[in-house]
Parts: structure tokens; C-alpha cells; sequence
């Protein structure tokens, strides 16, 4: 929770104290701002990925181009390529559940059942 809120203050001061070097900003806080997406299990990179769309999507709410302030690549793609990991994983299992004899398939899905 602090991280969220440490940018949306992050934000605030970006969009309306107009700071000299708001990227440096950025730079000096960035581990804490990230904290929560590593928390629930994101590598630091996605972490960090996470926490700049957020701040994006925060800056463009508040009226203003997000990249006057941090030129960083858009990574709007990462909910995307996290889709298509997950279609494959279910690819690859369909692919096993085809491989079960008669009863694993009936203790499949008597347990899928219940």
C-alpha cells in the first residue's frame, strides 16, 4: 500500500510542484515504489515495468504527457506477453490430458467435478 502511495505523491509532485529533475525523482525512490509488484511475486524488472505504467497512467489522468517528465518505453505489453505465457501453459496441459489412459481420465475429472 505505501508503495501506491508513494507514487501517487510521486505524481502529485511531478504534475503540479514542477520539479528540476523529476527522472532523478524517479531514480532515488524507485525500490520503494516497486515494493508491493515484487511482493506479490514479480521479478524486478517486471516490478519495475508495472510501476511505470502505473505512474503513466496516473500522470495521463492528471491532464499531462508523461513523457515530458519520464522518457521511459511504453511497456503496455506486459499484460499481453503474460497472456500468451499463460495460453501456452494450457496448451502444453491439453496436450498432456490427452495422454491419460481411461482411468486417470476418470479420476480427472471426478476431481474436476467436485
Amino acid at each position: 500500500m505505501m508503495s501506491k502511495c508513494l507514487r501517487s505523491l510521486l505524481v502529485t509532485i511531478i504534475c503540479h510542484c514542477n520539479p528540476a529533475n523529476p527522472l532523478q525523482l524517479f531514480e532515488d525512490f524507485k525500490e520503494d515504489m516497486t515494493e508491493d509488484f515484487i511482493q506479490q511475486g514479480n521479478s524486478v524488472e517486471k516490478s519495475l515495468k508495472l510501476c511505470i505504467n502505473d505512474i503513466r497512467m496516473q500522470i495521463q489522468q492528471n491532464g499531462f504527457d508523461f513523457n515530458q517528465f519520464l522518457p521511459f518505453p511504453n511497456f503496455e505489453d506486459i499484460s499481453d506477453r503474460e497472456d500468451n505465457l499463460v495460453n501456452c501453459t494450457v496448451d502444453g496441459n491439453n496436450l498432456l490430458w490427452n495422454d491419460l489412459n481411461s482411468d486417470q481420465l476418470l479420476a480427472a475429472d471426478t476431481i474436476l467435478q467436485s
